[in-house]
């Protein structure tokens, strides 16, 4: 296995603990000098002292890319690829679970949520965003939303 010293950390690393230099790759290897760890503290602190600079690339670059922005984000939060999202959309009609509003994503906020056990992590189906809103701010408890149910029923007449 081929290994390389980081520049900052000094920590003798397997290669694929280092990024590939950017566009204009230098050196022999084409991979940078700091490992991954040491890249990331950078970025972070980088992001803090600058993030008025940070946010507003960020907003720029979600806006021009916003399919990649929610490939990027089921991805990252929810371990879906955009394929497993997609397939998912299909087998609930392009619906929500619940209330059966219809996905439309070219609307702002028109697309359905990935709905996740908060305990597990485990995905349980796509929402609206009324739905997801409702099952988070009752912390997905059956016995809180039997209550709703029961004061709903209540009031009826």
């Amino acid at each position: 296995m081929q290994t390389k010293t980081c520049s900052k950390c000094k920590k003798e690393l397997p290669v694929t603990e280092y990024f590939k230099s950017g566009k204009y790759p230098s050196g022999k290897d084409k991979i940078r000098g700091d490992c991954k760890s040491c890249a990331a503290k950078d970025t972070a602190n980088w992001r803090i002292k600058n993030r008025s600079e940070y946010n507003n690339y960020a907003a720029m670059w979600r806006s021009k890319n916003p399919g990649r922005q929610h490939k990027n984000e089921i991805k990252r939060r929810y371990g879906l690829s955009i394929t497993q999202y997609e397939q998912m959309l299909l087998e609930q009609n392009y619906r929500c679970k619940i209330c059966q509003k219809q996905h439309k994503p070219e609307i702002n906020r028109g697309r359905l949520y990935v709905d996740h056990n908060h305990a597990t992590g485990s995905v349980r189906g796509l929402l609206c965003g009324k739905c997801n809103v409702v099952l988070g701010n009752l912390d997905d408890r059956v016995d809180l939303l039997q209550k709703a149910i029961e004061y709903l029923n209540s009031r009826e007449g």
